[in-house]
């Protein structure tokens, strides 16, 4: 086997190790933050690159990595796979902005909600809460906690945004693993 191949390997087995540690520590976030906010369903979603269009302009896909639901609610992150975020540009512009969104079924939706709104529908949402996930240098995803029309439950805005940004943070240590190498590499040659 050649170097090449030996380090493609080799970093291939250290990728799905930190894959494994990382989606289990996810669903216990995504655990605790539903308890802590009444919500009845967690999802967080992760950005990637895709291929490319005729004049080279990068597609960007957003995919649901993991979600917990509340007992009797069936799980939908699998609808929710490799989505183009054109269909959703307006709406993750405003939450980059933002930093959270909130939509409520109730009120009068925002011209750039209502297609993430559409997308949300098909698991009956009533209130939900986004927040963008920043990684080093730009938005890697957003984490999403929601009520549904079933349990009549709202969410409460100053409680969920806390509880939801502390989660987002914990998220984004994660999820920037390098950094997080690069600063216990230089504490132990300190």
């Amino acid at each position: 086997m050649t170097k090449r191949a030996e380090l493609e390997k080799s970093n291939h087995i250290h990728g799905n190790r930190l894959r494994k540690q990382f989606n289990v520590s996810v669903q216990e976030i995504l655990q605790d933050l539903a308890i802590a906010t009444g919500a009845d369903r967690a999802i967080l979603f992760e950005f990637s690159n895709g291929t490319t269009n005729l004049v080279g302009l990068p597609f960007l896909y957003m995919t649901a990595a993991a979600e917990v639901a509340a007992p009797g609610l069936p799980l939908i992150s699998e609808r929710h796979q490799r989505l183009n975020t054109s269909l959703v540009a307006q709406f993750l512009i405003k939450l980059e902005q933002n930093g959270t969104l909130f939509i409520n079924t109730d009120l009068p939706l925002k011209p750039e909600h209502t297609m993430m709104k559409n997308i949300m529908e098909r698991a009956n949402m009533k209130s939900a809460l986004f927040c963008s996930i920043q990684g080093l240098d730009e938005a890697i995803g957003f984490l999403v906690i929601m009520t549904t029309a079933n349990s009549g439950n709202m969410l409460d805005l100053t409680d969920s945004v806390l509880a939801t940004n502390k989660a987002v943070q914990q998220i984004s240590s994660m999820i920037n693993y390098d950094e997080i190498e690069e600063r216990e590499r230089k504490n132990k040659k300190s």
